[in-house]
């Protein structure tokens, strides 16, 4: 893998390290004074297959990823059973049960450091998803939404990563996020701490794969970034100098480019600049785009899960791609 600066990912890797007692791959007595603040985001549920997928999950990030420093892993949850203290302990409880069951079967004392360590840093932060109360009152019966078996949660999903993510209160401080979807796994070892390479890069965002979501699934979206591009003219020069344009009218024919970010590294300054608030409130107002149809939610890949928030890739063509890496 190379990134703008030309470097491969066998220059990130911490050559020598050790995991410390506390689960964390150290590489000098300062590492964990390095000026950037993270953490690891879920959002989960106490559904049986959603709770086993997020603690397989994060032991293969137990696994499999050198972590630096004692990021937060922030399980997110609608205020559902999760607001519920007795649930929150029953799933650490789950994955005390699970380190006790490797602890058994003679599992390497790293791993299991490790996975300690990560138990000290889970939290259970509550998010707003509840629709629009327009949405609400014209019903899932009138809207007819692109994947009614799962209105407004999903939608509501999509909602969340694409625009209000930035602003939660327990995020918007942060410089860098993760976002892990409940069955996001590393199968295999990286050489690097995600973190750490977005920062010593200087990467304002990293993801999976590209690709186009389908027409059907982003009905007005063109013409709502044509609407706002109409009052930052500078903004579409940049896109058209990264080879993005707005397609002619009609535009119900055009497919929109996204990434599949079921894994995804935002840089949050990057996306709390003036401009890209502007944006983001300006895609709020078109809540049929969440509700009705699928805004932010690209199927460009061989599995369901992918993109919950295909207009970042227009953004950032629009501000920087040189600083967007496809990990």
């Amino acid at each position: 893998m190379t990134f703008p600066n030309g470097t491969s990912s066998a220059s990130t890797c911490n050559k020598g390290t050790a995991v410390t007692s506390g689960g964390y791959h150290q590489t000098s007595p300062s590492q964990f004074d390095q000026p950037y603040s993270a953490a690891i985001v879920y959002l989960t549920g106490t559904e049986r297959t959603r709770a086993t997928d997020t603690l397989t999950s994060l032991e293969m990030l137990a696994r499999n990823v050198p972590l630096e420093r004692p990021y937060p892993i922030l399980m997110m949850h609608d205020g559902g059973n999760l607001a519920d203290p007795i649930y929150q302990q029953a799933f650490t409880d789950r994955w005390t049960a699970r380190i006790e069951e490797l602890r058994q079967s003679s599992e390497s004392v790293d791993v299991l450091h490790r996975m300690e360590a990560l138990r000290s840093m889970i939290e259970f932060v509550q998010v707003d998803m509840a629709p629009p109360e327009d949405a609400m009152r014209v019903g899932m019966q009138a809207l007819n939404p692109f994947f009614d078996s799962n209105w407004p949660g999903y939608h509501s999903m999509c909602r969340l990563f694409g625009t209000r993510i930035f602003t939660h209160p327990r995020v918007r401080d942060l410089d860098f996020y993760m976002r892990m979807d409940t069955d996001s796994f590393f199968p295999e070892p990286l050489a690097y701490d995600p973190f750490a390479l977005a920062f010593r890069h200087n990467l304002s965002y990293a993801a999976r794969l590209q690709g186009t979501d389908g027409p059907h699934a982003v009905v007005g979206l063109w013409d709502c970034v044509a609407e706002f591009l109409q009052h930052h003219p500078d903004l579409q020069q940049r896109m058209e100098s990264n080879s993005v344009s707005v397609p002619p009218e009609p535009r119900g024919s055009h497919g929109f480019p996204g990434w599949y970010n079921n894994f995804e590294i935002v840089h949050l300054p990057s996306f709390q600049r003036l401009v890209v608030v502007s944006w983001l409130r300006n895609v709020e107002k078109h809540w049929r785009g969440f509700y009705q149809h699928r805004w932010g939610r690209s199927h460009n890949c061989a599995r369901s899960s992918a993109n919950d928030a295909a207009f970042r890739r227009c953004l950032y063509q629009a501000l920087d791609d040189s600083n967007v890496l496809r990990v």
